[in-house]
């Protein structure tokens, strides 16, 4: 027999104001006889004891007794079977197939009861917990503490801001102080510099002026490093004669020794027609010297310069249309 308290009538608003006159107790304690009857009903069919949260009363604390309750609550699962729901007698099977058929059926029909009961008492809780008062405080305290909250957390912000703010502030006025004071220090220090150094400077200056005069060049731009081997023909520089041998047996540089060799034989036509007598000596040794070895020193390379007229724009002409650039300077 299904003797489960009916916890429907709780949820009318005026049969809830009767149970509360007539028990003389409030509202708390209608409601901790109702939900202590329903551990009542559970507790025959429990395997061992369960604690179940109390009601409380309107003074309970929060944490303490009302939290609990309703955590409980709110996830109840009755112990209950529902046997006496049973539509079949699996007694009266006549055999082992028909009993585990009565067996499935009588299952689904006691799942379902056990469904509704646990459904109905969460409703209850539900409708109970929305007219707690304590639950209601409680929510305005975390309203409050929220708010609260909030309040500190945009004054910190806003005072973040505003040390930010001056900190900027000081950085940038220290960093025009420090810069001031770096660019004293500076000062200083190329003072020292040059009262140390400025008259070895000056006598290395000299020295190279003189050595650059005497070498003929005229040229105050660049300088030449005579252990440098020079490619005319390829207008390239070697710094080391490993770096030349490997050169001088490239494809590209031989082609460049054979326009080179062609333009000045062309180049001694043309000047054996233009030039003085006394100068034609001096030309006339130039292609030689440059189908003998294409390989010439900065320095020879600059005397070569010196020897040539301005008549070389012709020669120069032709080496373009070979498709050669010659630049007895090297760059």
């Amino acid at each position: 027999k299904d003797d489960s308290l009916d916890v429907y009538c709780f949820f009318n608003s005026s049969c809830l104001q009767v149970a509360t006159v007539m028990m003389k107790t409030g509202f708390y304690a209608v409601f901790r006889d109702v939900f202590q009857r329903i551990a009542a009903e559970d507790e025959p069919y429990q395997d061992e004891p369960v604690e179940v949260p109390g009601f409380g009363e309107s003074t309970s604390s929060y944490d303490e007794v009302v939290g609990p309750f309703y955590g409980y609550w709110q996830s109840y699962c009755t112990a209950r079977t529902f046997t006496w729901l049973d539509t079949y007698d699996v007694r009266t099977a006549p055999n082992r197939r028909v009993a585990r058929l009565m067996e499935r059926e009588n299952r689904k029909v006691r799942d379902a009861a056990r469904r509704q009961r646990n459904e109905e008492v969460r409703q209850l809780v539900q409708f109970v917990r929305k007219r707690d008062r304590r639950v209601q405080r409680r929510k305005r305290e975390l309203e409050e503490k929220a708010a609260e909250s909030a309040r500190k957390s945009e004054a910190k912000r806003i005072q973040r801001i505003q040390e930010q703010k001056k900190a900027m502030e000081n950085y940038e006025e220290s960093e025009w102080c420090s810069m001031a004071q770096l660019e004293v220090q500076l000062r200083d220090i190329e003072a020292q510099l040059d009262s140390q150094f400025g008259q070895q400077n000056g006598v290395a200056a000299e020295q190279s002026a003189e050595n650059g005069a005497e070498s003929g060049s005229g040229d105050s731009d660049e300088e030449d490093d005579p252990d440098e081997l020079y490619c005319v023909a390829c207008d390239k520089c070697f710094k080391s004669d490993k770096a030349f041998a490997n050169h001088e047996k490239s494809k590209k540089h031989k082609e460049n020794v054979q326009f080179l060799k062609e333009a000045m034989q062309e180049e001694e036509e043309l000047f054996a027609g233009t030039v003085q007598p006394e100068e034609a000596p001096a030309i006339a040794n130039e292609p030689e010297d440059a189908g003998n070895s294409a390989v010439l020193s900065p320095q020879k390379a600059k005397h070569k310069k010196s020897l040539k007229s301005k008549d070389n724009e012709n020669c120069y002409q032709i080496l373009r249309k070979c498709g050669l650039t010659f630049n007895l300077r090297r760059h």
